[in-house]
């Protein structure tokens, strides 16, 4: 049949490069006569296949080439009909047959040459969708082409390991004629071995232990088989608008490993070709990487897009490898941690890995709370005594093409060993310090101060269970931790008698050891004495000079005294006048109200009675009746009172910084009956209150106790009180802040009429108020608004016992930095606030403006305090409100729920389930 007849010019020449030109040199060889008579010149045989084709395309008109090239096409199209007719006869569409007679086919790539040739013509929707068959055919081969080279690689790999195997096997046998002397050398190894073995079976059980306390796994939050969802590795984009997207990297699959993903082209980015989602929830800072659930559901309207549904998964936190090449060991790459480390963290858990050899590496596991960032530098945390140790091979890392690189396991599993960060005596120091009482301290009549230097009162100390901490700390037995308790007594009591110290805790430890006081007394007192002979004379005679100006004092106090008698007996004339006005006053108001309840039932009678009744007599008070509203005695009556210092700033420790306001305010949180663990995250939680002068709202057992203890340490105890009773005051209210106090005490807010005039009372910006309520439950029944002006905390959830009233004083020192308030980094902001804790706030059905105060307060309490835990942002961030919105059953859901991840401590855990019952 003739074929070129039906082709222009430039598809013939589109034919002709099909054909190739390697089939027109096998031609031009095989008839090399009618060659040399179409293009003589040339040797067939020396063509190359390049020149064989442009002769070809030169001379198609040819007879020779026009009959060879119809023959060709014939036998093609052919061939290609029996491959359609073979796919057709098993069931396959007809156009499914006719794509994959194609692919096969020298016109793969030409199908409209190919419809030319056979004269059919097709439907321009029916030719896309032969297109798009083709191209899947195609990316099916691709893939099959890339397996089939990777099996290949695997054989030769496999044949490289064969020849190793055979290298080991004979290294084997050189090593196996050893054996007899190496036996020997075993047994005697195996003896001492044993003996080890029994003296550290102990320590042993407890290293095993506690490696299981590290195990880095949440089965429960994988995926499951039955899941529907996709579970992506995503970063955080943001578009040139501002818009911010999840960009899709690798898939985490059920064999608990992510896996790269790569988007098709030969196919809409749509349904599970997405590269990118949308970001419904989680964190949305750029740049955070995360895992996201997300399914595509079809749209309904047109079923050609999709519908897609994301979640974070705050409990399948993938873990950045950051690999430091320059660190030679483990300890190299701890140095360069505490000395803090310029990059850039994109994950919540982090594994700072070396190089161990060509194909493994050694890494330290991080988690958030391990870690604190300072001006875009990452930290090892003080309070991280020790570091899990992972060692894994090459393989296991996921490179991703932006160039990060993340642990290709969704977990690290359970850890090979630990890092210590600390030397063992830095461990008990830190342990026998924490473990010191401060209500011992105060038995013994000492400062805070010597609290803080010495805490050498090892009698105080209880020994069994610092042991125990101990023992727990180094991994090691329970013989070795008392060991080191004994060296770090020793350390300590030779450090006390070496002339060293500075003088603070010189006197803390003379005041406290009375042989020692004894023993320096009798050194010191004869030298003393000569060497200041000439100042003893001298003070003798100031002496003689102060006793005769102490007895003509003692005159002036006696007349002082017969003074103050006399203005005692007029101040309380001034009472009862006052108290019998008082009185009138009350008989004056109940009259009234009898007369308006008469007045409803008789008007007339009323209006005739009132005209009857005598004027109150209103005198102008004198200066002393006006001195005498500010006495103590009647400030029992006013609404609004001063509760003034108790002591003189000189006999008060100061407060340099706010490591000394924390400290001061968790001792006195102890006397205040607040149980030893939630001491120093409420300190922080009051302190970060304090600086926002943000109102709080306390309510149960040990409230004001509570607020008198923060006073005491920040204020010397002075603080203004403010006694919600009767009618509402607004001469009580314009009182506040006007006698150089800054903490006001709000007491019976709640039971009058008072709570109407709330953005009154808080007019001042400058003031830290804090209402107080015995009844926590009261609370739940108050309108939610009321948490716009006042957060509340519930205080039975931290206290334990009563409060002992005995509390510590304490005042800004000159030198403390005023108005300068601890700030976290931004980074560090944005990272709490979307924290599970910052997360979990937004569900609350709260105003925004009440979201920002808790955020504001949470970043705060971190940054006046790098210890703060997961477990302070929970009981006093997340609890209160929960308990306060009657959300108590939606909070133990969601702490019970995989998908969000609420964590707190076991510990807390327990405490919190006898009061809210099992979640």
């Amino acid at each position: 049949m003739e074929y070129l007849s039906r082709l222009t010019i430039a598809e013939k020449e589109t034919l002709c490069d099909i054909i190739t030109g390697a089939e027109f040199k096998k031609l031009f060889i095989a008839n090399e006569q009618e060659f040399q008579q179409m293009h003589g010149g040339f040797r067939a045989k020396s063509l190359s296949e390049s020149f064989a084709l442009s002769i070809a395309k030169a001379h198609v008109n040819h007879p020779f080439i026009t009959s060879w090239i119809n023959d060709f096409v014939n036998d093609a199209l052919q061939t290609i009909t029996e491959n359609i007719s073979a796919l057709d006869e098993e069931g396959a569409t007809h156009l499914y047959a006719i794509a994959n007679a194609l692919y096969g086919s020298i016109f793969a790539d030409q199908v409209d040459l190919y419809f030319k040739l056979t004269g059919e013509t097709k439907k321009e929707s029916v030719r896309l969708r032969l297109d798009e068959m083709l191209k899947n055919l195609a990316f099916e081969q691709r893939r099959a082409d890339s397996s089939a080279a990777n099996l290949k690689d695997m054989k030769n790999e496999n044949a490289a390991l064969c020849q190793r195997i055979e290298a080991d096997k004979q290294a084997l046998q050189q090593l196996s004629e050893g054996k007899e002397s190496l036996e020997k050398q075993l047994a005697e190894a195996k003896a001492k071995l044993a003996e080890q073995q029994a003296r550290s079976m102990d320590q042993d059980d407890n290293e095993e232990a506690d490696l299981e306390l590290f195990y880095d796994t949440d089965s429960s939050a994988l995926p499951a088989s039955s899941d529907d969802q996709t579970y992506s590795l995503c970063g955080i984009v943001e578009d040139v608008a501002g818009q911010k997207w999840l960009e899709r990297y690798a898939d985490l699959h059920y064999d608990r490993k992510y896996h790269t993903f790569y988007q098709r082209d030969d196919i809409p980015p749509r349904f599970e070709n997405r590269s990118k989602l949308y970001i419904k929830d989680g964190p949305n800072q750029p740049d955070f990487y995360g895992v996201w659930s997300w399914r595509a559901i079809q749209n309904e309207n047109d079923p050609q897009k999709d519908y897609i549904t994301t979640a974070y998964q705050p409990r399948l936190a993938p873990i950045e490898v950051y690999i430091r090449k320059e660190a030679a060991t483990l300890d190299d790459l701890v140095a360069s941690l505490k000395k803090g480390l310029s990059c850039q963290l994109h994950s919540l858990k982090i594994m700072f890995a070396i190089p161990a050899s060509k194909k493994h590496y050694t890494g330290i596991l991080c988690q958030k709370k391990d870690l604190h960032i300072d001006d875009g530098r990452v930290f090892i945390a003080e309070n991280c005594d020790e570091i899990p140790v992972y060692e894994f091979p090459k393989t296991n890392l996921l490179r991703l093409e932006n160039g990060l690189t993340f642990y290709k396991e969704a977990f690290a599993g359970r850890p090979s060993s630990f890092h210590p960060l600390k030397r063992p005596l830095e461990i008990v120091r830190s342990i026998v310090a924490e473990s010191i009482s401060w209500s011992a301290y105060r038995a013994r009549g000492l400062t805070r101060q010597a609290h803080q230097t010495t805490k050498t009162l090892f009698a105080t100390l209880p020994l069994d269970d610092v042991t125990s901490k101990i023992e727990k700390k180094l991994h090691c037995s329970k013989a070795q931790a008392e060991t080191w308790l004994t060296v770090f007594r020793k350390t300590a009591e030779n450090y006390i008698d070496k002339t060293i110290l500075e003088d603070d805790i010189l006197r803390a430890a003379v005041d406290t050891d009375p042989d020692l006081q004894k023993r320096v007394k009798e050194f010191l007192q004869t030298e003393w004495a000569e060497e200041n002979k000439q100042q003893l004379d001298e003070a003798k005679k100031a002496l003689t000079a102060l006793e005769d100006k102490k007895k003509a004092v003692a005159d002036e106090l006696e007349a002082a005294k017969k003074s103050l008698a006399e203005e005692k007996a007029e101040k309380q004339q001034f009472v009862d006048t006052i108290a019998m006005k008082e009185q009138v006053a009350a008989d004056v108001e109940k009259e009234v109200r009898e007369k308006i309840q008469k007045a409803r039932e008789n008007a007339a009678e009323f209006i005739a009675q009132m005209a009857f009744i005598s004027p109150l007599t209103i005198t102008q008070p004198s200066e002393k009746e006006e001195a005498v509203k500010n006495h103590s005695d009647v400030a029992a009556i006013m609404p609004y009172h001063i509760i003034p210092a108790q002591k003189d700033p000189t006999e008060c420790d100061e407060n340099h910084n706010w490591d000394d306001v924390l400290s001061a305010v968790a001792m006195n949180l102890e006397e205040a009956g607040v149980a030893e663990q939630h001491q120093k995250g409420l300190a922080a939680f009051l302190c970060a209150a304090y600086i926002e002068k943000q109102p709080l709202f306390l309510a149960g057992a040990n409230a004001i106790d509570i607020v008198q203890a923060f006073s005491a340490a920040v204020q010397a105890k002075q603080h203004g009180v403010l006694s919600c009773r009767d009618m509402y005051c607004q001469q009580a209210v314009a009182e506040i802040g006007t006698h150089d106090e800054n903490i006001v005490l709000i007491q019976n807010l709640l039971a009058s009429n008072w709570m109407n005039h709330l953005p009154e009372i808080l007019a001042r910006k400058d003031m830290f108020y804090v209402a107080t309520h015995p009844y926590a439950e009261d609370l739940q029944v108050e309108p939610q608004s009321l948490y716009g002006f006042m957060l509340p905390l519930f205080t039975e959830f931290f206290v334990d016992k009563k409060a002992t009233g005995g509390y510590y004083d304490g005042y800004f020192a000159a030198d403390f930095p005023e108005n300068k308030v601890p700030s976290a980094s931004s980074k560090k902001s944005s990272m709490l606030v979307q924290s599970p804790a910052g997360h979990f706030i937004k569900q609350f059905p709260i105003s925004p403006l009440i979201k920002n105060q808790i955020k504001h307060l949470f970043v705060t309490m971190h940054a006046i305090d790098a210890g703060t835990t997961a477990d302070d942002d929970f009981l006093f961030a997340i609890l209160p409100l929960a308990y306060a919105l009657q959300k108590i059953g939606s909070l133990t859901t969601a702490m019970a729920n995989s998908q969000d991840r609420i964590s707190i401590s076991s510990d807390l855990k327990r405490e919190l389930q006898y009061l809210l019952g099992d979640f």
